[in-house]
């Protein structure tokens, strides 16, 4: 037990754990710059940077998309009004039969035995 073995076993094995230490704080340290950039952003729309650009001066879009500015100068997105799950039931009921129906089988292709 020689140099040779020092050379031909520790050192590789102390520079791989120097190159992995190295590694992990990289990927740590990515991860916690990630999460110290999107703190107090909860959704997708508010970390899109078009969202943040609007947010940061204010914009509108001005072509009736059904877009509002809401508070802070974030846009949001107005849903339909719906008075009851009853009446819109109702009103999916009226536009299918479900009672009234055709079976329709599904074409499928011809596999061919080799």
């Amino acid at each position: 037990m020689g140099k040779s073995n020092f050379w031909s076993y520790a050192a590789p094995f102390f520079g791989f754990m120097i190159a992995g230490w190295y590694g992990l704080s990289q990927v740590v340290q990515s991860k916690r710059d990630v999460r110290i950039a999107t703190k107090g952003l909860d959704t997708v729309e508010e970390m899109d940077p078009v969202e943040r650009m609007r947010q940061r001066y204010g914009l509108n879009e001005g072509n009736g998309s059904g877009m509002t500015q809401g508070r802070g100068g974030r846009a949001s997105v107005t849903a339909p009004q719906i008075s009851s799950i009853e009446e819109e039931l109702e009103t999916t009921l009226k536009k299918v039969d479900i009672k009234d129906w055709d079976y329709k089988a599904v074409p499928r292709e011809k596999v061919e035995d080799e």
